[in-house]
């Protein structure tokens, strides 16, 4: 089992869980959401295309820091929505975007047999979640509230680590 794997899967397992959760794009039409890994689309000019309402799964680091430890990968679960009402609660969607995530996850904790989420899971109502390091990753625990607004568009971190499968050696003396 590997990272990209594990990526793979939850991309899957995503789309299935969000088919059919709709709200409204760019245009103000109701569309569902699209579950990407790793990065958002380019354009024929390569401007980045955020196809709104999304969810990005997001590999931020893996380790497997010896023998008997687990091997550990970091994914970021990122939800952006448009929302051009003046009220500025938009953020309220992606936060209910990830709840429907964070539910699903935890309800099974382990997936497919091989992947597990760790305790804690943490929520992340910022634009700095993407500068996480791995060391920030595994300790800061706060909620991270930024005074500054993204209006009309608002994103919601949800960071976990995962427990996947190691290579064991070899039994080459039998």
């Amino acid at each position: 089992m590997t990272p990209l794997e594990l990526q793979q899967f939850l991309v899957t397992e995503i789309a299935t869980l969000l088919e059919g959760f709709q709200l409204k794009n760019e245009a103000g039409k109701l569309s569902n959401v699209s579950v990407l890994s790793q990065y958002s689309p380019v354009d024929d000019t390569g401007k980045v295309v955020h196809p709104f309402p999304f969810v990005r799964v997001i590999l931020k680091f893996a380790k497997d820091p010896n023998e008997v430890d687990s091997y550990r990968v970091g994914v970021l679960f990122v939800a952006g929505v448009y929302d051009n009402n003046p009220d500025c609660q938009g953020y309220r969607d992606a936060v209910n975007i990830l709840q429907k995530i964070y539910d699903h996850l935890m309800r099974g904790r382990i997936f497919a047999q091989k992947y597990e989420v760790e305790y804690p899971v943490h929520w992340l109502l910022t634009d700095d979640y993407w500068k996480l390091t791995e060391d920030r990753w595994l300790t800061d625990e706060r909620w991270k509230l930024t005074d500054e607004s993204s209006y009309p568009y608002f994103y919601v971190g949800l960071k976990t680590v995962w427990n996947i499968g190691k290579i064991t050696v070899a039994d080459t003396l039998s």
